[in-house]
């Protein structure tokens, strides 16, 4: 009996014993979660006007409230303002949660020195003062996977942070550029040429409240007109090639498109061998409207870009002539 209960009392001590740890270790991890979870004064640009980013080879400019644009070299483009939001929320939300280390000889261990960081600049206003912060971005680190580890401007302090989603930064810059090619209204369109190997020319008709269509004289099937057609009601392209070699571009697929009020619309598709491999998997598009303005035309595609098709997007337009 003496014996079992100096082994009660023992066991006891054991489990009292494995509480205290237990209370000690989660109070550990309290101390450091609170501060990821229950902070706000950190969130370095969440009552700021960001008005610019620079990242990588992009720098994306503030026009106003839905507009910015997208600057590559000395190109500039018209944005997609939801991709834009997207970095400009990241960045809102980015929030630094503790001081890792002051010690600029861990940069490496924390990716964080110049070989190997990802650098953004973010430009912010207050009334005619603009502020310039550059963020280096490191490797993951911490509890969840939004959270890395950062440094800001000349500070050789390395946080810990979260919020920030770093790889919405390493996207191409097209993938932040406006990609609509034509947004039209296709009943608008009274007939078209084709030139590819050959040449077509389509004339619709109405007659007795039916619309039909004739090619080079002839009458053909409306609905695989029409089915072609559908693809000038909204045209996006898939990427925007900004590396081509001009002289080495031929033609492959030409579309002459004439709507009411005289108004026509030219695509072009080029072939693609010539592209840089990046570009590879796309045929170069150009498009040229004689009147933006007009009734049927929504939406024109800026003249001087070469837009990025993928393959299936070419057979679809091409099949026509098949």
């Amino acid at each position: 009996m003496v014996f079992e209960k100096n082994q009660a009392n023992t066991n006891m001590k054991k489990i009292f014993l494995w509480i205290i740890i237990l209370l000690i270790l989660f109070g550990v991890l309290l101390v450091r979660l609170i501060p990821r979870y229950f902070s706000s004064n950190k969130q370095i640009f969440k009552d700021k006007k960001i008005t610019g980013l620079e990242f990588k080879d992009i720098k994306i400019d503030y026009k106003d409230d839905k507009n910015w644009v997208v600057v590559k070299g000395s190109k500039v483009y018209q944005s997609d303002f939801k991709k834009v939001n997207e970095l400009i929320e990241s960045l809102k939300n980015f929030q630094i949660l503790e001081l890792v280390s002051k010690n600029k000889n861990t940069y490496k261990d924390f990716m964080l020195d110049e070989e190997t960081s990802k650098k953004i600049k973010v430009f912010t206003s207050k009334g005619k003062k603009i502020s310039e912060t550059t963020i280096f971005l490191g490797k993951q680190g911490g509890f969840s996977y939004n959270e890395l580890y950062v440094r800001i401007n000349n500070n050789p302090a390395v946080y810990l942070a979260k919020g920030i989603d770093s790889w919405l930064f390493e996207q191409p810059f097209y993938n932040f550029c406006d990609k609509r090619v034509l947004d039209s209204d296709i009943e608008y369109i009274e007939s078209f040429e084709i030139l590819s190997d050959k040449k077509f020319e389509y004339k619709k008709e109405l007659k007795d409240g039916t619309t039909t269509w004739f090619k080079n004289g002839k009458l053909v099937e409306s609905e695989k007109v029409q089915e072609f057609l559908k693809n000038f009601e909204n045209l996006v392209a898939d990427c925007i090639i900004d590396e081509l070699q001009l002289e080495k571009l031929k033609v492959l697929f030409k579309v002459k498109l004439k709507y009411k009020n005289n108004t026509e619309v030219i695509v072009e598709i080029y072939n693609k061998d010539v592209l840089p491999p990046q570009f590879s998997s796309y045929y170069p598009l150009r498009i040229r409207c004689s009147n933006k303005e007009s009734q049927g035309i929504k939406f024109c595609g800026n003249e001087e870009i070469f837009f990025g098709i993928y393959e299936y997007k070419y057979n679809n337009l091409s099949k026509i002539t098949k």
